[in-house]
C-alpha cells in the first residue's frame, strides 16, 4: 500500500489563509477557510467624478480546492507555492524552503 507523506507547510498556517470567526469557534469549519492568492474581483464600484475604485468584492477559492495539483492552473499545489509564514513561528521554515537548493 502507498504510504502517504504529510504536507510541509500547512494552509492554516499561511498568511494567505482567511478564516472567519464562526469558522475559527465551530469545529470542523476549518476545511471552509479561503484562500486570498485566488482572489478575483467582482463587481467593482468606480466613482463617477473622480473615476477612482471605491468598492470591490472578492471572490476567494477554498483552501482545499487550491492546493489540488493542476498542470494548467496556477495553484499552490501539495507543495504549498505560494505559502507564506503567518507569524514568526515559521519563518525559518519559510527560509528553508525559499532558500538554496
Amino acid at each position: 500500500m502507498e504510504e502517504l507523506k504529510k504536507p510541509s507547510v500547512l494552509c492554516k498556517d499561511c498568511i494567505h489563509c482567511k478564516i472567519t470567526l464562526s469558522e475559527r469557534i465551530i469545529p470542523g469549519m476549518l476545511p471552509f477557510a479561503k484562500c486570498a492568492v485566488s482572489a478575483k474581483v467582482i463587481d467593482p464600484k468606480y466613482d463617477l467624478v473622480t473615476g477612482k475604485l471605491v468598492a470591490q468584492k472578492q471572490k476567494l477559492d477554498y483552501c482545499s480546492c487550491f492546493r489540488i495539483d493542476y498542470d494548467t492552473l496556477d495553484h499552490c499545489g501539495s507543495d504549498g507555492k505560494y505559502w507564506k509564514p503567518k507569524n514568526k513561528n515559521g519563518l525559518f521554515l519559510y527560509l528553508k524552503r525559499c532558500g538554496p537548493k
